[in-house]
């Protein structure tokens, strides 16, 4: 828009109308490309809740695994009935050769019990660990207390641990399930598992109502680029006002 010399009012002020609508009709936003952003940033919120929820499931998870194996250590200490920690102590012992086990006596001497205990210790919690972010992945985010499919894992847990004891201490120390002392240690497996069953969905639904639910209405940000044409606009009127 051009201007006479000497400070004259603009020449033409219909011109100078389509010349400063055109620049805002070009300053805007194409709301396909602005669509395609909001798609983008939603996928990856998306992927990166996923991501969270499998971290929360995988330390729910760890933690039940501590659950249990204080039950385990406190029904061993009660009753003195045979516990899971020696029905796999006594399996890994049936699985190493016989000259890696020797090996590991020479190396470790006295400590290699103390060793093996823990090693045991770190496998279960890493299986916990594991069963929970699988926990996570079948409850998909869900903020409620999953008893019944916790209480699956739980009965899967006993279930495995039984035969492993039936199996186990059946063939290597009979005398520890002998009589009712079998079923004193079914109990303490039954327990067990179900410290684990329970404390993966409370730990979990807990951990999951740290966020806020997703029905809530996300607080209003003012759009900058929105904001920006508006003002653009407004310095277009009042432009033309003065020519």
């Amino acid at each position: 828009c051009g201007r006479r010399s000497g400070g004259h009012r603009y020449e033409n002020a219909s011109r100078c109308r389509s010349c400063i609508e055109s620049n805002v009709v070009e300053t805007s936003v194409n709301p396909e490309s602005q669509m395609a952003k909001s798609v983008n940033e939603h996928e990856i919120a998306t992927s990166r809740g996923k991501q969270r929820d499998l971290r929360r499931g995988a330390f729910a998870g760890a933690l039940a695994a501590v659950a249990m194996l204080v039950v385990i250590v406190v029904a061993r200490a009660a009753t003195g009935v045979i516990s899971l920690l020696d029905v796999l102590a006594d399996a890994l012992l049936l699985a190493l050769p016989v000259g890696l086990f020797a090996a590991l006596l020479d190396a470790f001497g006295s400590h290699a019990k103390t060793l093996l205990l823990g090693g045991l210790l770190v496998a279960i919690l890493l299986l916990g660990a594991a069963l929970g972010r699988l926990f996570a992945a079948q409850t998909a985010g869900s903020r409620r207390f999953k008893w019944g499919r916790a209480g699956g894992y739980g009965a899967a847990i006993f279930a495995g641990s039984a035969i492993l004891l039936v199996l186990i201490a059946g063939r290597r120390m009979p005398d520890q399930i002998a009589g009712l002392r079998v079923f004193a240690a079914l109990a303490a497996l039954a327990l067990a598992a179900a410290a684990f069953g329970l404390t993966l969905a409370w730990v979990l639904a807990l951990l999951r109502r740290q966020d806020p639910p997703p029905d809530a209405a996300p607080a209003a940000e003012p759009d900058v680029d929105e904001a920006r044409l508006n003002r653009r606009v407004w310095l277009t009127r009042a432009g033309l006002g003065v020519a």
